[in-house]
């Protein structure tokens, strides 16, 4: 959406959630949260939106979260290892 917008995403990560809130946890428990913005990404000029070319700029905004989370990078869809283990 960004790409055919021309609209710039700004990278995002979250930090303490898992703490405060773990799975079947009713009530979160209180817990320093915090937020980190990176500089915002804008799709290049010019560059067609092409499925390849998709992909590789999602890959480096995914990256670009990663550092600001301080995650290693695990290479599993969290949500389909939970699907295999429910």
């Amino acid at each position: 959406m960004a790409a055919q917008a021309g609209v710039p995403v700004v990278p995002c990560a979250t930090g303490g959630l898992y703490e405060s809130a773990r799975a079947g946890r009713v009530i979160p428990r209180p817990a320093r949260l915090t937020v980190r913005f990176g500089e915002p990404m804008r799709w290049p000029q010019g560059v067609e939106p092409t499925a390849e070319a998709l992909r590789a700029w999602t890959d480096t905004l995914m990256e670009r979260i990663q550092e600001l989370s301080g995650q290693e990078h695990m290479d599993v869809d969290a949500g389909a290892s939970n699907r295999r283990t429910a």
